[in-house]
C-alpha cells in the first residue's frame, strides 16, 4: 500500500507536483481519491498528472469520490467544468442533501459523512485489508479537513497499512 495524504498542499508536496510540474511517483496501479468539494481543484491537478504519465501498458485505475452540499451544486459544477478522468477511473459525486445522517436519527448528512461511507464501502469491497495480500499498488489521497475526514484518514491508515503524509 502507499500513502494517505492529508490536504491538497500536502498531496502536492508529497507527490512532487508544483506549479511547474512534477511527478506523482506514489500514484500508480489502483488509486482512490476522496475529497470534499472545496478541494476539487486539487483533485483536478492529481487527475491531470495521472493522465499525463499514463502509457498503454501502465495505466492507473481507480475511483474518485467527491462530496458536494447539494445536487444543485453538483449540477453547477458539472455544467461549468466537467471532471474528466482516464477511462479506468470512475467518478462518483455524493450530494449530502439527498442523504441522511446517522441511521435512525433523522439528522441531515454532515460534511464528510457521505464521503466516509462511500470510501469505507469501496475499501471493504475492493481490498482484503491485508497489505501482504493486496500488495503495494493502492494509493489513497483524501482531501478535506472536517472531523469525519480526519477519522477516515485514520481508518485507512489502520485498515490498509497506509502511511500518512
Amino acid at each position: 500500500m502507499s500513502v494517505v495524504l492529508t490536504s491538497p498542499e500536502a498531496a502536492m508536496r508529497a507527490s512532487g507536483v508544483t506549479e511547474t510540474g512534477g511527478q506523482i511517483a506514489t500514484l500508480r496501479g489502483r488509486v482512490l481519491l476522496a475529497a470534499e468539494v472545496s478541494s476539487l481543484d486539487a483533485v483536478r491537478d492529481v487527475i491531470a498528472h495521472i493522465q499525463s504519465v499514463q502509457t498503454r501498458t501502465n495505466r492507473t485505475r481507480g475511483q474518485v469520490f467527491i462530496e458536494v452540499a447539494s445536487a444543485e451544486q453538483l449540477e453547477q459544477i458539472t455544467l461549468l467544468e466537467p471532471l474528466e478522468t482516464p477511462e479506468l477511473i470512475t467518478v462518483t459525486w455524493l450530494a449530502r442533501d439527498v442523504r441522511s445522517g446517522a441511521p435512525g436519527t433523522g439528522e441531515s448528512c454532515r460534511a464528510g459523512v457521505a464521503l466516509g461511507r462511500a470510501v469505507r464501502a469501496w475499501v471493504s469491497e475492493m481490498t482484503t485489508g491485508d497489505p501482504e495480500i493486496d500488495g503495494d499498488e493502492l494509493s489513497a489521497v483524501v482531501f478535506g479537513d472536517s472531523p469525519e475526514i480526519v477519522d477516515l484518514r485514520l481508518d485507512l491508515i489502520s485498515t490498509l497499512g497506509l502511511l500518512a503524509a
